[in-house]
């Protein structure tokens, strides 16, 4: 596995959020058909079979800031809840699900198909390179290994995945993108944006 100082602590930190990510989506699939408007119903966490104090201690595991949703009901937060800042890793994630959308809505045949069909300067062994491999750092964009021979930690890999999938694919800016597809479906309630550094700083980070 290739990978600088700090790799682990941002892998820790991304592995974080993701799995809050799954624990916000497990809570709202066992809930009803309750579905929040401009702002989410509140309900105290022992009102839907939820421990406070449990939630305290994963909210301190956790640190930065969260909430957690049972039943379409907010039931915990911990940290400043509208402020919008990057996310880091935890975006990967985020954009796959956007090209598993591309799948589903036919812009993209197969996650097996060439990336290159889409990015014609995709040349010698880059040539190969699919959407399955770029999303699991399995691409060897940039490195000497062939595609889906090693596992990379690939900030190239990633700015070419998210690059070829929103301006290539979709047609758009990711920001529109994410809007369409997820914002203004799920109902985001503040600001976001695959911008958070500003235009044309790191494209691709996510804000939320």
């Amino acid at each position: 596995m290739r990978g600088g100082v700090g790799r682990q602590a941002w892998y820790d930190f991304a592995m974080r959020w993701f799995g809050m990510i799954v624990f916000l989506c497990a809570s709202l699939a066992r809930g009803g058909e309750i579905w929040p408007g401009e702002h989410w119903e509140l309900r105290e966490a022992g009102e839907v079979g939820l421990k406070k104090e449990k939630l305290a201690a994963m909210a301190e595991l956790a640190g930065g800031r969260g909430c957690v949703v049972k039943g379409g009901y907010m039931v915990f937060a911990w940290g400043e809840q509208s402020k919008s800042s990057d996310v880091a890793s935890a975006m990967k994630p985020l954009i796959s699900t956007l090209m598993l959308m591309a799948v589903q809505d036919g812009k993209i045949a197969s996650v097996d198909d060439r990336v290159s069909a889409f990015e014609p300067r995709l040349l010698g062994k880059n040539e190969g390179i699919t959407w399955r491999q770029l999303a699991s750092q399995m691409s060897g964009y940039g490195l000497v290994e062939r595609p889906g021979e090693a596992y990379s930690y690939n900030d190239f890999a990633l700015a070419l995945y998210y690059d070829t999938l929103m301006e290539k694919v979709y047609g758009e800016k990711g920001t529109e993108v994410l809007k369409k597809k997820l914002g203004e479906v799920l109902g985001f309630e503040d600001r976001y944006t695959f911008e958070v550094f500003g235009p044309g700083d790191r494209k691709g980070r996510l804000g939320i």
